[in-house]
């Protein structure tokens, strides 16, 4: 892709959420590390099951789903 080392830039990105919804499509699981808590967001919402980031990223999930109907 020609960005080594730039993990933000926005065509690094449109690759890894692209790659996310094909593998799921597929049927499978896919995931990601990332510290963008942009990236981490874009991910769950790309269907990535398993999403490794920084803390702030666990505890801005964490209060979503604490929020959501999933855990009432």
């Amino acid at each position: 892709m020609g960005h080594v080392g730039n993990p933000n830039h926005p065509d690094v990105i449109a690759a890894t959420l692209e790659g996310i919804r094909r593998i799921r499509a597929a049927g499978l699981p896919a995931g990601v590390l990332t510290l963008n808590p942009e990236v981490y967001d874009a991910a769950i919402k790309a269907g990535a099951l398993e999403v490794m980031g920084p803390a702030r990223a666990w505890i801005h999930l964490h209060r979503q789903l604490s929020s959501s109907s999933l855990h009432k």
